[in-house]
Order: structure tokens, then C-alpha cells, then sequence
């Protein structure tokens, strides 16, 4: 504590002084960050990337910081102006595409989505549209959206045939459902066996409804005489 009287000077001194000195701002964020004052260390990050905004990995830090410190609305705002200014590094639209989706902001979220497909289709890049139609299809499955995850999914792979996180998470959700399916099927085929047993027993042979035996999906259609069908639902209620 006595050490740091001397030194908490000394930083701040150096780092009003040469505010736009890299090798200061680092060591400012540096020494914040060992004494956990993230919101001094957070503020020599930011300008270091503000003052140097040809400096990529001074942006990757400052994306980083906004994420420990789980501040998503910066988070996202400034992956963004990151990915417009270095391209080629997949992680800041990555980082955006998180940060919008942790903070539920999902018409924003698809927004971003959309135009990262549209700059790749601009640039042929098969690869990353078939990449952003896949994470917008992961992001619909945990939204509960199956048929338009699968919609994307599909489109993914008619983009690109062979890219495999569609591929595997297509076939993984598929597989998903035809189980959560049979489970369902087999929790109903009870019912609908005690249903078909009683029609046949009581009903069979007599000329008055006819019934079909379903192989699949959830009803089971009778038809009966005209005029009587509201007098057997009024039964059917009862």
C-alpha cells in the first residue's frame, strides 16, 4: 500500500501526459488491470485503440476488456466498427454476432447476419455464406425456430454442399427431433390404440361411421351419418 502511494501518481501522471503513447496506455492498462481498477484500466485500453486505430491488436484488447467486463451494447457497437476496418479478422463479426445474442437483441443480431452473407455473396466467398447461414440457423434451433434453422441449414448446403458445421448440425437437430418424435408416437400409440378398440367394438359392422387407423400424426378422422356429426361431438365433449 505504501508503494503504491508512490506509483498511483506516477502512472496517472505518465498516462495524462502522454496520452497518446501506446507503450504508456499499455502499461497503464496493465497496472490497472493487477489492481482490478477495470474502469481506469478499461479507459487507457480504449485510448490506445482510439489513438491508434491501425493497431488491431490494441482493438482485439479493447473487444476483449468490453467482454469481461460484460458490457454488450460496446461490445457489439465497436466489434463492428472493428470488422469494417479489419476485414480479414473473422473474430470481431464473431464477437458482434455474441455479444448481440447474449444481449437478446435479436432483430439487430439477424440484421448483421444478413449483411455478412450479402458482403460474402458480393464477394463470392462460398465459405462464409454458407458460415453465416449456419450460425443463423444454430441461432433459430436455441430460439426454438426448428423449421427455419432447417431452412437455413438447407440453404447453407445448396451454397456450399460440403461444409460440414451445416452438415453436422443439420443431421444432429434431425436426429434430435426423429427421437423426440418416436418418444411422443410412443407416449400417444396407447391412446389411440384404446380409441380404435372401443370404435371396433362398439361401432363395428353396425353401418352408422366409418373410422381410418392413422400410421402417423395425431387424429384420428370419423365419419358419421348425416346430420348427426354436432350430436357426436356433443357426446364426444361429454
Amino acid at each position: 500500500n505504501s508503494r503504491r502511494k508512490d506509483i498511483d501518481p506516477l502512472v496517472e501522471s505518465m498516462v495524462e501526459q502522454y496520452p497518446a503513447d501506446s507503450a504508456v496506455l499499455m502499461m497503464g492498462t496493465i497496472y490497472y488491470y493487477q489492481l482490478q481498477d477495470h474502469v481506469k484500466a478499461l479507459d487507457c485500453v480504449k485510448a490506445n485503440a482510439l489513438t491508434h486505430p491501425d493497431s488491431e491488436p490494441t482493438a482485439s484488447l479493447l473487444c476483449e476488456y468490453y467482454a469481461m467486463m460484460g458490457q454488450l451494447d460496446s461490445l457489439a457497437d465497436y466489434s463492428l466498427k472493428f470488422h469494417e476496418k479489419f476485414p480479414s479478422n473473422e473474430q470481431f463479426l464473431n464477437t458482434a454476432i455474441y455479444a448481440y445474442y447474449q444481449n437478446k437483441d435479436y432483430e439487430r443480431l439477424f440484421d448483421v447476419l444478413r449483411e455478412a452473407y450479402d458482403e460474402a455473396a458480393k464477394a463470392s466467398d462460398r465459405n462464409k455464406m454458407a458460415d453465416m447461414l449456419t450460425t443463423t440457423g444454430d441461432i433459430c434451433v436455441d430460439m426454438g425456430y426448428l423449421s427455419k434453422a432447417f431452412k437455413n441449414y438447407k440453404r447453407a448446403l445448396k451454397v456450399k454442399p460440403d461444409h460440414n458445421p451445416a452438415l453436422n448440425n443439420y443431421a444432429y437437430h434431425l436426429s434430435l427431433l426423429k427421437k423426440q418424435m418416436k418418444k411422443h408416437a410412443s407416449l400417444l400409440r396407447p391412446r389411440f390404440d384404446a380409441v380404435l378398440e372401443v370404435l371396433e367394438r362398439e361401432l363395428s359392422g353396425l353401418g352408422i361411421a366409418a373410422w381410418n387407423k392413422p400410421k402417423g400424426g395425431y387424429f384420428i378422422s370419423l365419419d358419421v351419418n348425416t346430420g348427426s356429426a354436432k350430436y357426436v361431438g356433443r357426446l364426444c365433449k361429454e
